[in-house]
């Protein structure tokens, strides 16, 4: 159930390794923050509040704005 929730509902998919980290919520109108989630070796925090989305990757930005399609993260924290 955990994951459905974080591939689907946040729509964390971290994809293979050498491909992008894509992230995609499914428009249910809903908030969450998701913390704390090991992908590639590096920690990622989600937030999304209305329609923005906060992505930090160890501590640093690596996306904040208005979320209007999947955000895609080629490495974790590098852009």
């Amino acid at each position: 159930v955990v994951d459905l929730l974080v591939r689907y509902v946040c729509g964390l998919e971290p994809g293979e390794e050498g491909q992008a980290v894509v992230i995609d919520p499914f428009p249910f109108g809903v908030e969450f923050a998701l913390e704390g989630v090991r992908v590639r070796g590096r920690e990622l925090n989600l937030r999304l509040a209305g329609n923005r989305l906060r992505v930090e990757a160890d501590g640093q930005v690596v996306y904040e704005g208005r979320l209007e399609g999947a955000v895609q993260l080629l490495e974790p924290g590098r852009g």
